[in-house]
């Protein structure tokens, strides 16, 4: 294996990390076990390391130190913070057919456009999952995937050929909408620990991109999402 073919693969791996990381953080209340686990396994070691290159040092500590420290009163303050942000009457919608419409919807174009992306490359949401498929946690999560097949890639065709997959799903869906979501996150009042976890997200994000050659979307449609349809 030549030292080009190495770097893909390393690169992918620290990439399947950060994004199954993020996933984990956005994709529902989170439970004293979710906590620990993250915290104490290689979601920690990923925090540490965001903070180490400089993305959003202290909120990349700070939301490490949380996990680690979590006891059921602390993730209940983290769970109570959930709800409030994402799953309450004034909420932050976190799906991406919310921000990609004209005019904004849960189910969208664009949970069908990324429902047809996880098909084409294998992966089916179980059926009572499937309204999340644009939810940011499926999203991400689905970057991990896909970031994992490049590290664990046998050939060096392939370990070239997944790049262009990964990269065209990032700038397709995740960068259209993501880093704008996690945006708005961070400026939210009611936000702390989803603050910190949302800057973390998003310098990563931007970060990435920018290695992958990838654009970022950063007009939208914020102003409308309260107009959102069921």
């Amino acid at each position: 294996m030549n030292d080009t073919i190495l770097s893909i693969k390393e690169e992918a791996t620290g990439r399947e990390v950060a994004y199954a990381l993020l996933g984990r953080l956005f994709e529902r209340e989170l439970g004293v076990e979710d906590a620990l686990s993250i915290g104490g396994g290689e979601g920690g070691h990923a925090l540490r390391a965001f903070a180490q290159a400089g993305i959003a040092p202290e909120s990349a500590n700070r939301v490490a130190a949380t996990l680690v420290a979590c006891d059921e009163g602390l993730v209940e303050r983290v769970a109570i913070e959930y709800a409030r942000l994402f799953c309450g009457h004034d909420r932050i919608y976190a799906n991406a057919s919310c921000w990609l419409s004209d005019r904004p919807r849960l189910m969208g174009d664009a949970w069908r456009d990324v429902l047809d992306c996880y098909h084409d490359e294998g992966l089916v949401p179980r059926e009572e999952d499937i309204w999340l498929a644009d939810h940011v946690g499926a999203e991400l999560y689905f970057a991990s995937v896909l970031s994992g097949r490049v590290a664990r890639s046998g050939s060096a065709n392939t370990a070239n050929s997944f790049p262009d997959v990964l990269v065209n799903y990032l700038g397709t869906h995740v960068m259209t909408w993501i880093p704008r979501f996690f945006d708005r996150v961070a400026a939210d009042p009611r936000a702390e620990f989803y603050a910190d976890a949302a800057r973390v997200g998003s310098e990563f994000l931007r970060v990435d991109a920018q290695m992958l050659g990838i654009d970022v979307c950063l007009a939208g449609l914020e102003g409308r999402i309260e107009e959102v349809r069921r």
